[in-house]
């Protein structure tokens, strides 16, 4: 008796083209191919996004994040986002759409402030190309990464589940860009980190002013518990 072959669904490639601004702001163009198979993967697909990160202080801050754009084979997709655990989630489709089985890529745009970590000696780009949350192997997944000026000076990257430091990929630097591209498939909740560092003042650091407010915003918990805090002792204490 012959048996059919199970259709699978997994990410064919996984594509991010990163450029950053001479502001330091990142602009990131994230091209997602995917066999849909009307399992899993019936009307689109999600991608959650961290808001939280290290600094070079080794301090936990709060990142900025918008969505520009999501396209599926060429055409604006309907999309939406939702707040998840530490990050938001981008859903990519809509419920009234029932994907064809086969490959779709998607094409998800999207800005994030507060991405560059400002060393004494250099500037730094961390970046978890893929996110460890996917639930699908990825069969091949690359990366670029474009300065606003000057040129890379350090690369490293990084494969398998969040925190390994093995290295199943290639990297290459040239002039103001750095491309990296996995040498394995990632398995599920595997993922790509790349590293790129460049010489001081080629990205802007942030003013005065912004490091106020951005030390507002990383503490405003903080200040909420406290609050509460304060006014339930001083509610008893009445």
């Amino acid at each position: 008796v012959a048996l059919p072959a199970a259709a699978v669904e997994f990410i064919r490639t996984y594509h991010s083209d990163i450029r950053i601004g001479a502001d330091g702001e990142v602009t990131v163009a994230e091209a997602i191919t995917v066999n849909a198979e009307g399992d899993r993967i019936r009307r689109g697909i999600f991608r959650d996004f961290p808001l939280t990160m290290e600094g070079a202080n080794g301090r936990t801050i709060h990142v900025g994040f918008d969505v520009v754009s999501v396209t599926r084979d060429g055409r604006q997709e309907a999309f939406r986002t939702e707040d998840v655990s530490g990050g938001i989630r981008i859903y990519a489709g809509s419920g009234d759409t029932q994907l064809s089985p086969g490959e779709h890529t998607y094409v998800i745009t999207y800005r994030s402030s507060r991405q560059i970590r400002h060393f004494d000696d250099h500037d730094e780009l961390y970046w978890n190309v893929t996110g460890n949350g996917w639930q699908f192997r990825i069969e091949k997944a690359t990366a670029r990464v474009t300065l606003p000026a000057g040129r890379v000076t350090q690369t490293a990257v990084f494969t398998g589940p969040q925190g390994s430091r093995a290295c199943s990929a290639t990297k290459e630097a040239s002039g103001p860009q750095a491309t990296f591209a996995t040498t394995l498939p990632l398995r599920r909740e595997q993922g790509l980190t790349v590293v790129v560092g460049f010489p001081k003042g080629i990205v802007a650091p942030p003013s005065p002013e912004q490091q106020r407010a951005w030390w507002w915003r990383d503490n405003l918990n903080l200040f909420l518990v406290l609050g509460g805090l304060v006014t339930v002792f001083a509610y008893y204490l009445f």
